[in-house]
């Protein structure tokens, strides 16, 4: 082998290792490198519900709020390195990691704050603005929607219902920015028979009404607020009440009394 192959040849070997360095070396980086933005992302509270981007709260109370990011696309989770939190009529929040403290909620009223999730190199992933509602407690009322035979709605606010037909219970009021709790449930149902004392209870592990009670029913998403699909199972009259919790205490009641006819065989 000539002098000038050899050199040809340590050229290529070394030609070779340098593109398996740089495959290398790019594998790596790709794999550090962090998060970019993407529509798909968005900037969520993770410790209380935010249906209508609105948190609840009674003024001069402690409200804390965690942060997320997630990856709608994927429903992932996605790794935000800072958050930063700008507002003009909030003054007294203070921001840690992906924790968001207001000391003190001030008086009634509604205020907005802006949260931009950024990634290691500060870029931008996400960015939201959300609002806080300070009140002294939620206007709770219950409003019932009847349908008949074939499903289609007959009224929206009904006082009576046909035995065996099918209901929606609707806890208006209840928006779920109020669920701040850790050890309560947000809200429950009971549901009292007045001709007979007998008492249907809500249970909060399943989101139904406890078996073989008079009326059947389970939790359905939509709405905003709480909802329950269901039916009686007897005619009479009954007095449904809702119970609403925030920071682990009650804070609303409603009540409303409806009648169940007999259906006719």
């Amino acid at each position: 082998m000539t002098h000038t192959s050899r050199a040809k040849r340590s050229v290529g070997v070394l030609m070779m290792g340098v593109a398996v360095l740089a495959l290398a070396l790019a594998g790596l980086f790709s794999f550090a490198r962090p998060a970019q933005a993407s529509e798909n992302y968005e900037v969520v509270t993770t410790n209380i519900p935010t249906v209508t981007n609105a948190i609840y709260a009674v003024p001069g109370e402690k409200v804390t709020i965690k942060l997320g990011v997630k990856d709608w696309s994927e429903y992932k989770d996605v790794k935000a390195s800072e958050y930063v939190v700008s507002s003009s009529s909030l003054k007294n929040l203070a921001v840690s990691g992906n924790t968001i403290v207001v000391g003190k909620a001030p008086k009634a009223g509604k205020y907005t704050f802006k949260v931009t999730a950024k990634d290691a190199d500060g870029s931008r992933l996400a960015a939201k603005t959300f609002k806080l509602v300070t009140k002294k407690k939620p206007a709770l009322k219950i409003a019932m929607q009847t349908r008949n035979d074939k499903g289609a709605i007959v009224s929206k606010n009904a006082k009576a219902v046909k035995q065996g037909n099918s209901f929606i219970l609707l806890m208006k009021g209840a928006d779920f920015g109020w669920d701040n709790n850790t050890k309560k449930p947000f809200y429950t149902w009971s549901v009292k028979d007045l001709d007979t004392g007998k008492t249907a209870k809500w249970n909060t592990k399943y989101g139904s009404f406890k078996k073989n009670s008079f009326v059947s029913g389970s939790s359905v998403a939509g709405g905003g607020c709480p909802s329950v699909f269901g039916s009686f199972k007897r005619g009479g009259r009954y007095k449904i009440t809702a119970t609403m919790y925030h920071s682990n205490k009650k804070i609303a009641t409603a009540t409303k009394t409806i009648m169940v006819f007999y259906a006719v065989s």
